[in-house]
């Protein structure tokens, strides 16, 4: 049927009468329920006179609900009712029968939307933490190891990305444009071309999927915690479109 097993649950235990359930039965049952809540436009049956007004202004006039609690807190000098409530009222069962009158038909409720598991980033292959990267490369004591990244759009460029990588001991910044971000690891390619890179330090974003592409060795930072080796990557965000450092 489409429907949870709890939402079953829940109607047979609503709706059922002496332990048995009629499809007929219940229907009426949960009818009468919604035609005597007390939310379902009370507002203006209760009140004879916006009752006859709404129905009056509808009818012969072909007023919105909007129109209409507009009109009637004008004659009446204070904001006595809103257009909600009257939407309400026209959702009800009591009201109902007016809702062929509505010009755009707002009485067609949205459908609920269903509610889906949430998408899992892709697994990327044989990661290694940055846990274990040597103590030279956590120290800056030798040269070649680079921080790499990607730093969003340029105001230049609406349709392109920048990825940079910064070389951790002389902490020199190299960055490139390319024209999306599913070509991260080809900017990274033109960017270590003429350089010597002896291992890269990546966040685990989705773009770095592909990186034993590029051949070196390669560190992951903790998921969520690209802050622990990219720090001054991110503090570098505000000279990024200088033009001293992307060729």
């Amino acid at each position: 049927m489409g429907k949870s097993h709890t939402s079953m649950s829940r109607e047979l235990r609503r709706n059922n009468v002496h332990n048995d359930y009629d499809p007929k039965k219940a229907n009426h049952k949960a009818y009468v329920k919604r035609k005597y809540s007390k939310y379902q436009g009370m507002k203006v049956v209760s009140n004879l006179e916006i009752e006859t007004y709404v129905k009056e202004k509808m009818e012969q006039e072909g007023w919105s609900p909007e129109n209409i609690a507009g009109r009637f807190n004008f004659e009446k000098g204070m904001k006595i009712i809103g257009k909600d409530a009257i939407y309400k009222y026209l959702y009800s069962a009591f009201g109902q029968h007016l809702c062929h009158y509505l010009k755009y038909k707002r009485y067609n409720r949205r459908r609920r939307r269903l509610r889906t598991k949430p998408i899992s980033a892709p697994h990327i292959p044989n990661r290694i933490s940055i846990h274990v990267r040597p103590q030279e490369i956590q120290d800056r004591t030798t040269f070649g190891h680079y921080e790499a990244d990607t730093m969003g759009r340029p105001r230049s460029a609406s349709l392109q990305t920048l990825v940079i990588m910064r070389e951790r001991l002389s902490r020199k910044l190299f960055g490139i444009k390319v024209k999306r971000l599913k070509y991260t690891i080809e900017g990274f390619k033109k960017i270590i071309q003429p350089l010597s890179v002896a291992s890269i330090t990546f966040d685990n974003g989705v773009e770095n999927i592909r990186y034993q592409e590029l051949g070196i060795a390669s560190y992951f930072c903790n998921p969520y915690h690209s802050w622990e080796e990219m720090f001054e990557i991110q503090n570098s965000k505000r000279n990024l479109f200088s033009k001293s450092f992307i060729f």
